[in-house]
């Protein structure tokens, strides 16, 4: 879900969590269920799923993750924003589970960027978690100064590496033994956190780090 592949998130999570787990586990499999769920546009299901893991557990992250499939679920069906998931997330100071969900059904991150009583936790939310591409598409001036080590996943990290060495998309599933369909939503990831508009750009900006081992991107 955070690479924006619902669909296939819904699929991994079909199966009924039967087995002896504790509580906790079960819980956020359940939430992590309903996110999923509702971006693929299974609302109804999505709700049950929600109230499910909210009976099985109090723990604070399934508590926001229900009410990001609740609020998916409001603006699919005519709400205009979900100012109730900020308050939610603030207050309990989670906020995993609200990138989760902006990242998996963009609607989400475009009502609330267009309301100004979430805009700001927005634009927070994008500054903490390097999002840079969501920024921008919101209006945000963000840039980020920290390293390509820090801001990408260790997938996108090896991603990047073969990039730099001029691999192509087919080339590099097969170098990491992944689909290629993965491959171009890693490199699209990788040009959105970098801020690079190309694979040249991103792959300058990781040399020059590399090389100095200190300026920033």
């Amino acid at each position: 879900m955070q690479i924006g592949e619902a669909g296939r998130a819904a699929e991994t999570v079909h199966a009924d969590a039967n087995v002896a787990l504790i509580p906790h586990w079960r819980g956020e499999y359940l939430a992590t269920r309903a996110l999923a769920l509702a971006c693929c546009e299974q609302s109804e299901q999505a709700l049950v799923f929600a109230e499910e893991a909210e009976r099985e557990t109090t723990l604070v992250e399934v508590r926001v993750m229900a009410a990001a499939t609740r609020a998916v679920v409001a603006l699919q069906r005519g709400a205009t924003s979900a100012p109730s998931l900020c308050i939610l997330a603030e207050e309990l100071n989670v906020w995993d589970p609200v990138v989760c969900a902006v990242r998996s059904w963009p609607a989400l991150a475009t009502a609330l960027s267009a309301d100004p009583r979430t805009r700001g936790y927005l634009e927070t939310l994008y500054a903490r978690s390097n999002d840079l591409a969501l920024a921008r598409r919101a209006g945000f001036r963000t840039r980020t100064t920290r390293a390509a080590a820090e801001i990408l996943s260790p997938r996108e990290f090896e991603v990047l590496g073969l990039i730099t060495k001029g691999l192509r998309n087919r080339e590099i599933a097969k170098a990491l033994y992944i689909s290629e369909s993965t491959t171009k939503v890693h490199v699209r990831h990788v040009l959105e956190k970098l801020g690079a508009r190309t694979r040249t750009e991103a792959a300058a900006r990781y040399e020059r780090v590399r090389t100095t081992g200190s300026q920033p991107l």
